[in-house]
């Protein structure tokens, strides 16, 4: 069965979903799957393409990539119309790059994707969010736990037809056990081998937050809304990387139905949907976001609220 990763790295976490497209059974005819994260502000993010395996067969990316594919990604208006067409160029193991690396991603455009493979005709489109911009910073440093969390207020992100949905992560800029937040270092347990400590480092280095519509941040007076920070969020005292990424409607479907898929609901599984896609003619992902960053350095309490 065909291990599918989904990487979200550029939101600042490594959300990995094994398995989470429906792979086509030995006995069905191979499909093409698609993966591409345009990531606004920034040069076209590769397209990749590879095929399906059945049950019992092992995925290896060079031998599951197709080869000498047409692929295209189109920016278009709102009505559809053409602005630009980018012929995309094979480099290696199924990844296809742009023309230019100087071409960037617009906030509050719409792409199509458009694919031949022997013959086989794979499409799909995404509304990259819009851009937003940070109108109030937030601190430069906090303590722990402190009575008010770090906050920052931010314009809205636009896109079509629904509220903005946003994904935060943190990601620590110092990885070392002694630095360890209390209920992350709780969570090792009284003595972690060599591997485990390893392993839970390199998780607690990226935490992230479920989806959070914008209808769920506080607004205020000139339309901006507030984003606090939840404590659970700071593995590491230091230095953390603050992204606010607002996800396409594609990301969105995505991110939901898959949490669904592993584990986050009540339905029997018979009763749980299949993941949402949105490629035509193959499966896969084609979507897109647009993030804004910040900084801020987390502070020690002056009481020590440690387990051990």
């Amino acid at each position: 069965m065909r291990k599918h990763f989904l990487l979200w790295a550029f939101l600042g976490l490594t959300l990995i979903g094994c398995d989470s497209i429906n792979p086509a059974p030995s006995t069905i005819d191979r499909q093409v799957v698609v993966e591409s994260y345009q990531i606004a502000s920034e040069p076209l993010a590769p397209v990749r393409l590879s095929y399906t395996l059945g049950v019992n067969e092992v995925y290896e990316v060079g031998a599951q990539a197709v080869r000498n594919a047409s692929v295209t990604v189109y920016e278009l208006t709102e009505a559809r119309d053409t602005v630009a067409t980018y012929a995309y160029i094979e480099v290696d193991n199924g990844r296809y790059i742009a023309p230019d690396p100087n071409i960037l991603v617009k906030p509050g455009t719409r792409y199509a994707l458009r694919a031949n493979v022997e013959g086989a005709q794979i499409s799909a489109e995404t509304f990259v969010p819009g851009d937003f911009v940070q109108v109030t910073a937030g601190p430069d440093s906090v303590f722990y736990q402190d009575i008010e969390p770090y906050a920052s207020n931010v314009t809205r992100s636009f896109t079509p037809a629904r509220q903005s949905a946003y994904v935060f992560s943190v990601e620590a800029m110092v990885i070392d056990t002694a630095a360890l937040t209390p209920f992350y270092k709780a969570s090792l347990g009284d003595d972690p081998s060599e591997k485990d400590l390893e392993e839970a480092l390199e998780r607690f280095a990226l935490v992230s937050s479920p989806i959070v519509n914008e209808g769920n941040y506080e607004e205020n007076a000139d339309g901006s809304i507030t984003i606090r920070l939840p404590w659970f969020a700071i593995a590491f005292y230091g230095s953390n990387k603050i992204t606010t990424t607002a996800i396409d409607e594609n990301l969105y479907d995505y991110f939901r139905s898959s949490a669904v898929q592993q584990g986050g609901t009540t339905l029997s599984p018979g009763e749980i949907p299949n993941v949402l896609e949105n490629v035509e003619g193959g499966i896969g992902f084609f979507g897109s976001m647009t993030r804004l960053a910040d900084t801020v350095y987390v502070k020690r309490p002056i009481i020590d609220f440690s387990f051990n």
